[in-house]
């Protein structure tokens, strides 16, 4: 039997909800688990990969566009990995995530992914890793694994 794992989506951050998820983030802070927000428009895809990533110990928080992911991202200074898709629906993508995110929080690793884009080295910021769709869930533990030993430089 598999265990019920609360999801928190940016969309939900007014009001009362708004106070529970800095209730999560003060409660977040005595936990060794990182807090990964995943940024995909396919539900299915995003509910496996916060699968594979609670499987894992993490927490994890979701978004479905990178304007919902920048909202969470100013409300939980606990977030301590981004895995994003490339392509999603909105004026940004993931890649234009990852250049907003790293202007900001230079430090913050990212993970970005696709199954169509052609990405190069060159199109991530220094704190982000490419994996290539479909993943396994080994290779996306074993990428996030990394990037907790040896960071991005």
């Amino acid at each position: 039997m598999s265990a019920i794992r609360p999801r928190v989506r940016a969309s939900t951050l007014d009001g009362a909800a708004s106070d529970l998820v800095s209730q999560q983030a003060q409660s977040a802070d005595s936990d060794p688990a990182m807090v990964i927000l995943v940024v995909e428009d396919d539900v299915i895809v995003r509910m496996l990969a916060c699968d594979i990533l609670t499987d894992a110990g993490h927490h994890t928080l979701e978004a479905v566009d990178a304007a919902e992911a920048l909202r969470l991202l100013d409300a939980r200074p606990d977030i301590a990995l981004v895995f994003t898709d490339v392509d999603m629906p909105g004026e940004i993508n993931g890649l234009g995530l990852g250049r907003l995110i790293s202007l900001k929080t230079p430090d913050l690793p990212m993970i970005i992914t696709t199954g169509g884009a052609n990405v190069s080295p060159g199109d991530l910021p220094a704190s982000a890793r490419f994996l290539q769709k479909p993943y396994t869930p080994d290779a996306l533990r074993t990428l996030i694994e990394q990037m907790i030993v040896a960071p991005p430089a």
